[in-house]
């Protein structure tokens, strides 16, 4: 409207200035004169906020002077994507005076979470954080929900990458996992973090092309279905045995029936690249829990790539040499449904005798154990949070005196033993029964890794001091700006005892790790030491998960942490600070 035009200078004044600054929108308008007329554009840098009426005009491209974004004066278009387009006002003449309109309407079929949407789109296909990091920001503060933004980067991961399912995905589920952990802006980098990791994984990948159900004439049965999936994953054929998954999903059948399909089939050879075939598994549910379940066709065949190629133990020398682990489980294999079936009767009531059973050095002595707890009627449900606390005290007492890598193989075993225990309590099966056999045995390989055995925080002396609650969490965060692995199991472990608040601890714990540039593993050994502690905490050793979660970040720390400081740049402009001046 033209009663919303106000005059500014003089065309006299503008033409000696060339530019001039005029106190008007939130950052100021900048005003210029060129050979071709006179713009308005928003003073402040849509990059990272320096002013633009000291930037270099040339043939009416607009430069900002310290990192070079580029804009058409007219349009306020960007040459850069990683710059964003800037804001551009009506200008008029009237009587050799400038007026501008400060306050013009929104360019037609304007909608702003579509335009941050296809922001967030643009920072993930050209691998730009501060892009990410930026939209993000500004959704959640339009009102966007967190899940909408893991649905958009989800389904982006999946429809980008033709090995399917990768660690991008992995972690920006366990990232979502951690949101009810995290309060203020640390919700904005936990989800940066997430869509940082998809795109990477995607980065120059051939996309994903979905293959089709069955035509609707099949009369292959359910069961007929999942004994197909089964055989076509057994022969390494992902194309065929996706037919089969996408026709169960088409039919109708849920969550539950799937996931029987789909560990039925990852069950079927031992321990499925490391656990992680089982691990991905998992996440890729938890991933459709946030999401919804109408993207199952979308998420779920993404895993047969990895799950189809996947090593198998049962190939490998350590599964058969010097003790051959396949015949004795084999054997047990066959008698499983009926001690199944006798373990319905059964009243098993023995969870630390499990615990420690996993943790024994004789192989056959764990598989008979096992085989007498299930028939005595050891709930399935139970016995793999048993192996996940067993497993976890294989990392509490991994020694540093071991290899740097090995960190990695007890990580592996901890949480494929965490994917099967969510699993089992998602859809429990006698095949999925079998997993607690296969992670057994992985447990019993990794018994080297505790020689020499690292001693637990109950073990050695009291941390010195009485400290309060803050300052044993500050404690436990600069343990692991220090790398000093031990002190940080204690900390936790002071925490605990002194029975402070528990989410203020978890909490802290992942503010330590999405301030680091994080590993693939550190996501997921977060993720699963916070869900399995909210099952364990009442326990006395139910801190062990936690002391074993705080061991492995303060091991794999300090990383430059770069992600943090552009999330943090990004949060700083939304807010209208000045980077460019001194803090």
């Amino acid at each position: 409207m033209e009663d919303d035009f106000v005059k500014v200078t003089s065309i006299e004044e503008l033409s000696e200035k060339g530019r001039i600054v005029v106190a008007a929108g939130r950052h100021g308008i900048a005003v210029f004169h060129t050979d071709r007329g006179i713009f308005a554009v928003d003073n402040r840098c849509p990059h990272m906020g320096f002013p633009l009426v000291k930037g270099t005009v040339a043939g009416d491209i607009l430069t900002c002077d310290w990192h070079h974004a580029r804009f058409d004066l007219s349009s306020g278009g960007t040459f850069d994507l990683w710059a964003d387009n800037v804001a551009t006002y009506p200008v008029e003449v009237r009587d050799n005076d400038v007026w501008i309109n400060p306050k013009p309407p929104p360019p037609p079929g304007a909608d702003v979470t579509r335009r941050l949407f296809g922001r967030l789109r643009d920072g993930m296909e050209h691998r730009i954080p501060l892009v990410m990091a930026k939209a993000v920001t500004a959704m959640l503060r339009e009102g966007t929900e967190a899940r909408d933004i893991v649905e958009a980067g989800g389904l982006y991961g999946c429809r980008g990458r033709e090995d399917g399912w990768t660690t991008g995905h992995t972690i920006l589920t366990a990232t979502a996992n951690l949101l009810p952990y995290l309060e203020g802006d640390e919700e904005i980098l936990a989800l940066t973090h997430g869509l940082d990791r998809i795109s990477d994984s995607v980065e120059n990948q051939p996309p994903w092309v979905a293959s089709a159900s069955l035509p609707g004439e099949t009369r292959a049965s359910e069961e007929e279905l999942e004994r197909w999936f089964r055989m076509f994953v057994d022969q390494r054929e992902p194309r065929a045995a996706e037919r089969c998954l996408l026709t169960a999903i088409d039919r109708g059948a849920g969550s539950q029936e799937v996931a029987h399909m789909l560990v039925a089939a990852a069950t079927d050879h031992f321990y499925l690249e490391t656990g992680h075939v089982l691990d991905f598994t998992n996440k890729a549910f938890e991933l459709l829990d946030h999401i919804g379940w109408r993207h199952a066709s979308q998420v779920l065949p993404t895993l047969l790539p990895g799950m189809c190629m996947a090593s198998r133990a049962e190939e490998e020398a350590p599964w058969r040499h010097p003790v051959d682990l396949v015949g004795p489980l084999t054997e047990a294999f066959v008698k499983l449904p009926n001690r199944l079936e006798a373990g319905t009767k059964g009243t098993w009531d023995d969870f630390d005798a499990a615990r420690d059973l996993f943790l024994r050095e004789d192989p056959i002595e764990i598989v008979s154990g096992l085989e007498v707890a299930i028939e005595k009627g050891a709930p399935p449900e139970r016995l793999t949070l048993a192996l996940a606390l067993a497993a976890a005290y294989r990392v509490a007492r991994f020694h540093v005196q071991n290899d740097f890598a090995d960190w990695d193989t007890v990580h592996n075993m901890y949480t494929y033993c965490n994917a099967l225990h969510q699993m089992m309590k998602r859809a429990p099966s006698p095949e999925l029964v079998k997993g607690i056999f296969h992670g057994a045995m992985d447990l019993y390989l990794t018994r080297f890794l505790n020689v020499p055995m690292a001693r637990l925080p109950h073990e050695r002396p009291p941390v010195p001091g009485a400290m309060d609650e803050g300052e044993l969490l500050q404690s436990l965060l600069g343990a692991m700006d220090a790398k000093a692995i031990d002190p940080a199991a204690d900390a936790v472990y002071a925490y605990v005892q002194e029975g402070h608040e528990p989410r203020r601890l978890l909490r802290t714990l992942a503010q330590a790790m999405l301030r680091e540039d994080a590993r693939f593993h550190m996501y997921q050994t977060v993720d699963a030491s916070f869900r399995l502690f909210e099952e364990l905490k009442d326990r006395d050793d139910g801190y062990v998960v936690l002391a074993a979660c705080a061991r492995f970040l303060a091991a794999h720390a300090a990383t430059p942490r770069s992600l943090r400081q552009t999330v943090a740049n990004a949060i700083r402009l939304a807010r209208g600070d000045a980077l460019y001046e001194e803090a």
